[in-house]
C-alpha cells in the first residue's frame, strides 16, 4: 500500500512510538502468562493439538458412513419415491467435479459407480464408504473444533485465563466459522496479533511452523496469485508465522455483531472496535484450533501441529487518536480515547437441565467464563498538554464556571457507555467507574500519561455478563490553541463497484464489512438492511453490479490524525444458509408408526434449525398392507452434545471414534441440505500503517494512500474542498491446510469508491 504523506514538522504532533502503542497493560498476574514446562523455559503450547484431544482425517471410521447411507437411501425413498434419483445424481455430480484435482474424473465417471437395481441405495452406500474420505473425513477434524492448549500438561489449568498486547495485523468477520451449528451462535470476527516481545511465548509451535508440509505455500503459488502475508514485517518484526489469532463468536456478544451498524440508519454504534494496524489487548482461553493441522500424523519424527489461539475472548482493548468535544470546552480537542469491552457471554452447546433452552447467553454450557473477578489496569498515553504561556490565562474551570486564574493545564475526561448497551445482557458499567489517576512527568511537568483501573470484580455481584466503555481523555483548552489544529472531516461511503460476483448459479448475497476509524458499517445484499434476515429486498449486485452506500460518518481529527478505511466481507452460499437458521428452536418426538406424509413434514420441520443432531430410529408404515419398517432418520435424534460426543480429550476406543464419526456423518448431511456450498471470501483492504513495509499486498500506484492523514488531505486539495477517494480489492482464495489468503493480482474482485473533506471548526 502507498505510505501516508507525512504531516508538516509540528512540535505538538504525537511521536510515532507513541502513536504505535498508545497503551500498555500493566500488572498483569503470572497466572495470565503461559505456564512454563518444570525445569526449562519452554512453554507448553508445542502445538501437539492431538494430545489435547484434536482429532485427525483419519479418525474417521467410514463404516458409519456406509451404514447411515443405507438408511438415507430408504428413508428418501420412502419419503419421495425413486422420481428424484436423477436430480440427486446431477446435484451430487456436480458438487464432486469441484474438488481439486480428482474432482473432473469423479464427475465424469460418477454414474459409473451406480448399479443396476436400487440406484438410490447404491449411491449413498457409494458415499458412505468409497467417496467418504473425500467429503466427511475432513469434517472429523472439527469433532471438536477446539480444545484447551495446556490439556496435556495439566488438566487443572487447561481453562485458565491468558493475555496477549500487541499489532493488529488482520481485523475481520470470518466467514467459515466452524462448529456452525449450536455452539456458535453467529459468525466468528477474527482479531490477528503480531505480540510485543513479553508476549512472545504465546506464539506456539503451530504458529511458527504453519508452513510445514504445506507445499501449497510457496511464496508465489502459481503465476498471478501471492500470499496476502509475503515479505510481511509488523512493527515488532517477523511475519504471519509470528502472530496468534484471538477470536469471538459475535452471535454471542449481541446480534449479528453488535456493533456493526446497518447501512441505512441514521444513528451509528460507535465502539472503536479494533481496526488493522491499531494496538490490541485481549484476555481469554488458550486454545488449539483443531480444523487446521500441517498433518494428520499423529507420531513420528514430525507430527502434525495445530494452530494455538485465545478463543473465546474474555475482555479486549484498543485505542485510538481523535478529537473530541468535551463538555467543558466550546470545540474539539486532541484525545486519546481507549476502549475497554469485557463479556463472558457465549452460546451453549446443550441444555444443562431439563426444561433449559438448548441455546441460551448466561454461564454454563461447554465453557464459560467465571463471574468476573479480576481488575485489569493499563498505562494510556496522553496527547501533548497545552504549552504554559508567558500570562496564566483566566477562565472557567471544570468545577468552577465564574472567572478563574488557571496556573496549568487540566486534564478533562469523558466515560461513555450508551454505544455499548446493544450487546447481550445489559451491556455498560452497570455504575463501575473506572479509577484514572495522572501520572505526572519527572520533570515536574503536566502527566504525559495515566494509569487505568478497570474495576470489573465489582461486576461480580451483580451477576452481569457485559461491560463496555470508551474512555476520552484530553485538556482544557481555554485559549483554543488546541481546537485550532483539530478539524471537522467527513468521510462519505459512495459504493462498491464489483467486478466479480461470486455466484454462478443465481443472485450473489453479499454481506460486507467497512471499518472507518474503529466505525463498522455493513451492507448486506439481498437481505433488507436492518429488518433483520427474513425480510428479502432487491439484489443490488445482481441488478446492477454495484453496492450503493450513501453513507457519512463525520470525525474530529488533527493534523497528524490519520483516515483509515478496512472493506472484507463474503458471499454467503450453503454455510450462509444454515447460519441464517434459527439456533435454538425446540421439536417433540417423530411418533411410532409415522406414515412418510408425517415423516417428511417432521423431518422438514427439524431441518429449519441449525441444531446438529444424531439419527434416530422411527417406525414407518408405508401402507395398510405393508408390514412397518424401522429405519435410522438423520437430523431428528438428540441434540449433539459437546462434552459427551466432541470433545472427549484422549479417549481413543472404538466407542467414542463412532460416536465422533457419527457426528461428523451429521455436519455433512446438514450442509447437503445446503448444496454443500461454502462461502466464498471476498478481498480483503486493510490500512498499512507499519514503519517497515505492508503487512499484506501492495496496493494499486493508483489507490488513495491508506491510512490518510488529515495533513495530507489539506496539502493536496485544500479546506472545503473533497478529496475523491478509490481502493481496489482482488479476488481471493483460502489454500493450503492452515487456511492461508491468497489474492490474484490480475483479477480485481471490487473497488470502494469514497470522498473525504476536511474543514475548519465552526
Amino acid at each position: 500500500m502507498t505510505p501516508p504523506v507525512p504531516p508538516a514538522a509540528d512540535p505538538d504532533a504525537i511521536p510515532a512510538a507513541i502513536r504505535l502503542r498508545p497503551f500498555r497493560r500493566i500488572n498483569i498476574p503470572d497466572s495470565h502468562r503461559p505456564p512454563v514446562i518444570a525445569g526449562s523455559n519452554l512453554t507448553p503450547l508445542n502445538g501437539r493439538g492431538y494430545d489435547c484431544g484434536c482429532r485427525a482425517s483419519t479418525d474417521y471410521d467410514g463404516k458409519i458412513g456406509q451404514d447411515i447411507g443405507d438408511e438415507v437411501a430408504r428413508f428418501v425413498k420412502i419419503i419421495t419415491g425413486l422420481i428424484v434419483v436423477d436430480r440427486v445424481l446431477d446435484v451430487i455430480g456436480r458438487f464432486l467435479g469441484r474438488i481439486p484435482i480428482i474432482g473432473p474424473a469423479i464427475e465424469n465417471g460418477f454414474r459409473k459407480l451406480i448399479d443396476e437395481g436400487d440406484p438410490l441405495k447404491n449411491l449413498f452406500r457409494k458415499l458412505g464408504s468409497m467417496l467418504d474420505a473425500l467429503l466427511v473425513d475432513s469434517l472429523i477434524r472439527g469433532v471438536p473444533s477446539w480444545v484447551p492448549a495446556y490439556r496435556a500438561l495439566n488438566p487443572a489449568i487447561q481453562d485458565i485465563e491468558q493475555e496477549i498486547e500487541g499489532t493488529l495485523v488482520r481485523s475481520y468477520e470470518r466467514y467459515d466459522s466452524i462448529p456452525f451449528t449450536q455452539w456458535h451462535a453467529w459468525y466468528d470476527w477474527s482479531f490477528r496479533v503480531s505480540p510485543e516481545p513479553e508476549f512472545s511465548k504465546l506464539v506456539g509451535n503451530g504458529n511458527s511452523g504453519r508452513d510445514r508440509n504445506d507445499t501449497g505455500l510457496s511464496d508465489d503459488v502459481v503465476a498471478g496469485v501471492t500470499r496476502y502475508d509475503r515479505d510481511s514485517a509488523p512493527p515488532g518484526g517477523g511475519s504471519i508465522n509470528q502472530t496468534v489469532d484471538c477470536e469471538w463468536d459475535l452471535g454471542a456478544l449481541g446480534d449479528d455483531g453488535p456493533f456493526l451498524t446497518p447501512i441505512n440508519p441514521s444513528a451509528l454504534r460507535d465502539w472503536a472496535w479494533p481496526m488493522t494496524g491499531a494496538h490490541f489487548w485481549a484476555t481469554g482461553r488458550c486454545i488449539y484450533d483443531c480444523s487446521h493441522a500441517t498433518s494428520d500424523e499423529k507420531t513420528g519424527n514430525e507430527p502434525g501441529v495445530h494452530l494455538n489461539q485465545i478463543h473465546p475472548c474474555k475482555a479486549i482493548a484498543t485505542a485510538r487518536w481523535e478529537g473530541v468535544k468535551f463538555a467543558e470546552n466550546p470545540l474539539a480537542v486532541p484525545a486519546v480515547q481507549f476502549m475497554f469491552f469485557a463479556s463472558r457471554s457465549q452460546a451453549r452447546a446443550h441444555p444443562e437441565k431439563p426444561g433449559d433452552k438448548v441455546l441460551t447467553f448466561d454461564t454454563g454450557g461447554d465453557f464459560r467464563f467465571g463471574p468476573f473477578s479480576e481488575d485489569y489496569e493499563f498505562e494510556v498515553e496522553l496527547p501533548p498538554a497545552p504549552r504554559r504561556e508567558t500570562e496564566f490565562p483566566i477562565g472557567a474551570v471544570p468545577g468552577t464556571l465564574r472567572n478563574t486564574i488557571i496556573p496549568g493545564p487540566v486534564l478533562l475526561q469523558r466515560v461513555d457507555v450508551q454505544n455499548f448497551l446493544n450487546a447481550n445482557d445489559e451491556a455498560g458499567t452497570h455504575g463501575i467507574r473506572p479509577d484514572i489517576i495522572p501520572i505526572r512527568a519527572a520533570n515536574g511537568g503536566p502527566p504525559t500519561r495515566v494509569k487505568i483501573r478497570i474495576p470489573l470484580s465489582l461486576m461480580q455481584a451483580s451477576g452481569n455478563s457485559s461491560c463496555g466503555m470508551i474512555i476520552s481523555l484530553g485538556w482544557h483548552d481555554v485559549a483554543r490553541t488546541l481546537a485550532r489544529r483539530v478539524f471537522v472531516v467527513t468521510v462519505r461511503l459512495d459504493r462498491i463497484v464489483v467486478t466479480e460476483k461470486h455466484d454462478d448459479f443465481g443472485n450473489p448475497e453479499w454481506r460486507v464489512n467497512i471499518g472507518v476509524n474503529g466505525r463498522w458499517l455493513y451492507y448486506a445484499d439481498g437481505k433488507e438492511p436492518g429488518a433483520g434476515k427474513d425480510k428479502d429486498k432487491t439484489n443490488e449486485i445482481g441488478r446492477n453490479g454495484s453496492l450503493p452506500l450513501n453513507r457519512t460518518v463525520t470525525l474530529f481529527l488533527a493534523l497528524d490524525d490519520t483516515i483509515s478505511v478496512s472493506v472484507h466481507g463474503m458471499e454467503q452460499d450453503g454455510l450462509g444458509d444454515i447460519m441464517e437458521l434459527p439456533p435454538d428452536r425446540q421439536h417433540g418426538n417423530v411418533p411410532n408408526d409415522a406414515v412418510p406424509a408425517v415423516l417428511k413434514t417432521l423431518t422438514t420441520d427439524f431441518l429449519s434449525d441449525r441444531m446438529l443432531r444424531g439419527p434416530a430410529p422411527v417406525t414407518v408404515r408405508t401402507s395398510p398392507s405393508q408390514p412397518p419398517e424401522t429405519i435410522q432418520v438423520p437430523f431428528i435424534g438428540r441434540p449433539v452434545e459437546w462434552r459427551r460426543d466432541l470433545d472427549t480429550a484422549a479417549d481413543t476406543s472404538a466407542r467414542q471414534k463412532a460416536r465422533a464419526s457419527i457426528v461428523a456423518r451429521a455436519m455433512f448431511l446438514r450442509m447437503a441440505t445446503h448444496a454443500l456450498d461454502a462461502n466464498d471470501p471476498l478481498g480483503l483492504i486493510d490500512p498499512n500503517v507499519f514503519r517497515a513495509q505492508a503487512f499484506g499486498r501492495t496496493n494499486d500506484a493508483t489507490d488513495t494512500p491508506n491510512p490518510l492523514t488529515v495533513d495530507a488531505v489539506i496539502r493536496e486539495v485544500g479546506l472545503g474542498r473533497t478529496k475523491q477517494c478509490q481502493l481496489t480489492a482482488y479476488e481471493t482464495e483460502v489454500i493450503g491446510r492452515m487456511a492461508n489468503l491468497v489474492y490474484h493480482r490480475d483479477k480485481i474482485d471490487y473497488l470502494i469508491r469514497y470522498q473525504v473533506t476536511v474543514t475548519a471548526q465552526p
